[in-house]
């Protein structure tokens, strides 16, 4: 298991991606914002705060976690990370002009919402829930449902691929998009351990 053990706090550059697999596993792809904010003095002397340093980082949940996560969040709210830094591996063209590339991740053990500037009904996935004062219950979904509210469809789930085969990669098209980073997530690119925590009782 990896060391790199961090703790990020920023925003969602984009609506989480949670994809099905039909062994039951379930992955939900995020893209974290981060910077360091520092006050500056504006051309008219008024003291205004800047971001600085910005960090863009792929995270990765895997299973309850996925599915909460697709749930509950959405472009630019503001989360807590833990988890650990990994490298994925993929592979770009056949043969001879196969090349190999990589990229840094966050593999997330916990998310967690960043409550400086919000209040949060909530919904217990296994027994109990909490609601604010005025509002109604907070259903609970389950991966087929959240998957539909997310992109609209039918649940349909990643089929599992041969390792050994190119894996489709495509850029995320925005301006802070890894090149060549997988748009996809096949089961196969995941080791015997991931899957079994992702299907695994929570």
């Amino acid at each position: 298991m990896s060391q790199n053990t961090i703790r990020l706090i920023g925003n969602l550059t984009d609506d989480p991606k949670l994809v099905l697999f039909a062994s039951g596993a379930t992955v939900t792809k995020m893209r974290l914002a981060s910077s360091k904010r520092r006050r500056v003095t504006d051309d008219n002397g008024k003291e205004v705060w800047e971001d600085v340093d910005p960090l863009f980082i792929d995270v990765e949940c895997w299973g309850q976690l996925a599915v909460n996560c697709g749930a509950s969040l959405k472009k630019g709210f503001p989360v807590i990370v833990d988890g650990s830094l990994v490298t994925d591996f993929w592979q770009e063209g056949e043969g001879n002009n196969a090349v190999t590339r990589s990229k840094i991740m966050l593999k997330a053990r916990n998310v967690a919402f960043d409550m400086n500037h919000y209040q949060l009904n909530s919904a217990r996935t296994s027994n109990s829930g909490h609601s604010l004062d005025g509002h109604d219950a907070v259903p609970v979904m389950d991966a087929e449902a959240v998957f539909e509210r997310l992109t609209g469809q039918p649940p349909s789930f990643a089929d599992p691929v041969d390792p050994a085969e190119p894996v489709a990669a495509e850029a995320d098209g925005g301006d802070n998009a890894l090149d060549g980073a997988p748009d996809g997530t096949d089961e196969a690119r995941y080791s015997a351990e991931d899957l079994s925590a992702a299907k695994a009782p929570f």
